[in-house]
């Protein structure tokens, strides 16, 4: 994703797992192991990586979105 402001290119990985401390240690492993194998992307270098933990819940009509800046 890019900002718009900026023009900077990030990395992003959302997960929306039941278990969200499980969710978040894979988003933040598969950004991280991504970022530093490929610090560009079609030669142009990516800035960081954020992961996004979506928990909902089926009964109701509720839900969170945690956003969070990995590197």
């Amino acid at each position: 994703m890019r900002n718009k402001e900026t023009g900077e290119l990030f990395l992003f990985e959302f997960k929306w797992w039941k278990d969200t401390e499980s969710a978040t240690k894979c988003a933040t492993q598969q950004i991280e192991d991504y970022f530093f194998q490929n610090p560009t992307y079609e030669g142009e270098r990516i800035a960081g990586g954020y992961i996004g933990i979506l928990t909902l819940n089926p009964d109701s009509n509720a839900g969170s979105l945690k956003v969070k800046r990995v590197c």
